[in-house]
């Protein structure tokens, strides 16, 4: 008898029955990995038994592979079969993973049917992807900013469509669905609306059409019914398929065989990361190929760019207080530092050209509403717009068409609302005028401006950095918690092989770069 009887009972999950309950524990523990901020969650806390012994209540550690129920996330069948491998045990396997064999003849016809002209043929890179996915009908692919994901979606979406599948496309925001629509047609999709129908907060799709564009935050509410009917699914941003609302939605759809997913960063194979790769791997499918923003800037896809480290130099006077301090605390400190807005001067005076557009970027909606008052008052040779979750989409959508085409635009907004689904190729320069460490944070910001222009040189991405470092009496450099964090996107800069200069400015006199 096989020490493993693995079957499947649905195209979301893999049941794995085993032949001992120590064998059990093994692919648990195989298949176990620390969640997200376990360190501060209270089960994780060590507690003082009766005799004065302290232990904790929680390792930490999340399972894909439940006991109870002995399932596994479809997408993860190959960790299986590497665990299988590494034990040395035997296995009995009662489905069969059927793949595809398309070769670049048979995509040379496919893609003669389904654009309008050859100038919308996928390049190499877009035409690797599609291949790959098809293929292996499941997988992710890392593509930068700009990289035309558009145009992959849309090569997936008319193959499935002439499957006869039932397609579901879920994005994460209302705009991303109308301008999936635009860009369809611009490839030749003619008779779209017979065949497309979109889902999103007061609009009621027609789910008798096999193409479904769905926001996720829509589709969770939909009956369980209807999400089965989909037999082939893609999720656009798919990093952000991490969040349990996906996962809901991915488990339910327990008919589609071909699961893709597009996103220009995924999280890190590292150990405050790994769960929500393995996520999007399990529920989706794994990587199957990247394509860096370094490698689309090399190639010439993408605008050449470079990173301007303004280290703000700020008076030891002002934050002697703030030694040891909490991140919170500290940012409460810069949001509120009114001389900090005059490094903005020193942008707009020193790295503006007449015609460029500069987005400034802000974490928290009171630190954007200081910002765009400064700039409006100091500035009334610039248009100064404001974006923020509390600006109507359809209004954020306007202001981004204006500055596409229009010069001398100053877009305050925050990281999130402009995250996804924004489409400015003429963006000069990006400012993050707040910190963060995030991967996924850090090359979204910098994907805002990466799309080439006619009229842009390059695109100059300003990385505001409060340095508030010090020395202990014991002659040991201790760093604030926000210059800990330029360390961690300087590695992520350095990663990316985006060129770096350093430059200082002490606040006492912002005039003076030194």
């Amino acid at each position: 008898m096989p020490d493993l009887i693995v079957t499947r009972p649905n195209m979301s999950f893999i049941h794995v029955e085993c032949l001992t309950d120590g064998l059990r524990y093994d692919i648990k523990e195989f298949f176990s990995c620390y969640a997200p901020k376990y360190k501060f969650h209270p089960k994780y806390q060590l507690v003082e038994r009766s005799n004065g012994s302290k232990f904790r209540p929680w390792n930490g550690k999340t399972s894909f592979y439940k006991l109870n129920i002995r399932d596994l996330p479809h997408g993860l069948l190959y960790m299986l079969e590497e665990f299988i491998r590494e034990r040395n045990i035997t296995a009995e396997f009662r489905f069969k993973v059927q793949k595809n064999t398309f070769d670049d003849a048979w995509f040379e016809e496919f893609y003669e049917c389904i654009f309008k002209s050859k100038d919308f043929y996928p390049r190499d890179y877009q035409h690797h992807a599609v291949k790959m996915l098809l293929n292996e009908k499941r997988g992710t692919i890392e593509y930068g900013t700009g990289a035309g994901k558009s145009n992959i979606i849309y090569c997936l979406i008319r193959f499935l469509l002439a499957m006869k599948r039932r397609v579901c496309l879920i994005v994460p925001n209302i705009m991303l669905v109308e301008q999936m629509k635009t860009e369809f047609i611009k490839y030749g999709w003619e008779d779209i609306d017979d065949f497309l129908t979109a889902q999103y907060y007061g609009n009621t799709p027609d789910i008798k059409k096999p193409v479904l564009v769905s926001t996720f935050q829509s589709l969770v509410k939909m009956e369980d019914g209807i999400v089965e009917s989909y037999t082939g699914v893609i999720t656009d941003e798919t990093h952000m398929a991490k969040s349990e609302s996906i996962m809901n939605i991915l488990s339910r759809m327990t008919k589609a065989d071909y699961r893709f997913g597009v996103t220009g960063t995924l999280p890190e194979a590292k150990e405050d990361t790994i769960i929500d790769l393995l996520t999007i791997y399990g529920y989706i499918g794994k990587m199957v190929a990247r394509k860096p923003a370094s490698e689309l800037i090399e190639e010439g896809y993408l605008s050449d760019m470079s990173v301007a480290v303004i280290k703000i130099r700020h008076p030891e006077a002002w934050t002697k207080s703030l030694r040891y301090a909490e991140y919170e605390d500290e940012v409460d400190y810069l949001v509120n530092c009114k001389p900090r807005l005059e490094v903005l001067d020193y942008i707009i005076s020193n790295g503006h050209k007449d015609g460029e557009n500069i987005l400034i970027l802000c974490e928290r909606l009171e630190h954007i509403n200081l910002v765009h008052q400064y700039l409006v008052e100091k500035y009334p040779n610039f248009k100064v717009s404001l974006i923020h979750g509390k600006i109507k989409a359809k209004d954020r959508i306007k202001i981004q068409n204006e500055v596409k085409v229009t010069s001398n635009n100053i877009v305050v907004a925050t990281f999130g609302t402009m995250a996804v689904g924004v489409d400015i190729p003429k963006i000069d320069h990006v400012v993050l005028n707040s910190s963060y460490k995030s991967k996924t944070k850090v090359v979204q910001s910098i994907g805002r401006g990466l799309r080439k222009h006619d009229d842009k040189e390059q695109l100059i991405v300003w990385d505001l950095v409060d340095d508030m470092r010090w020395i202990t009496k014991g002659g040991n450099e201790k760093m604030n918690c926000t210059y800990k964090q330029y360390l961690v996107r300087l590695e992520h800069y350095n990663n990316q092989k985006y060129p770096v200069f350093e430059h200082e400015i002490k606040l006492q006199n912002v005039e003076e770069l030194t």
